[in-house]
């Protein structure tokens, strides 16, 4: 029995198959793509609309307090670092 037309046969199968599931693969991919696109598109508009503005906490006033104190120290106090001759610091 030649067994080399049942060969060609399921070649054929395979590589239709193949080619098949590839396409379903990338429209799954493509429709994905496009969904998140406009999610994004959506969340960007509300962004730039200023809808999300007042979904926000307010700011906390200890550590409002806490970060002006240190921005204040850090700009009043200037750090003197000195290296010794070899390049270590001392």
């Amino acid at each position: 029995m030649d067994l080399a037309p049942i060969t060609l046969i399921l070649l054929i199968f395979n590589i239709g198959l193949t080619i098949w599931s590839i396409r379903a693969l990338g429209l799954t991919v493509q429709a994905g793509i496009d969904r998140l696109d406009a999610q994004l598109a959506g969340a960007i508009q509300k962004v730039v609309e200023g809808d999300l503005a007042g979904s926000f906490e307010p700011v906390n006033p200890i550590q409002q307090a806490i970060a002006q104190m240190l921005s204040s120290r850090i700009e009043s106090a200037p750090v003197d670092m000195k290296r010794a001759e070899d390049g270590t610091f001392e």
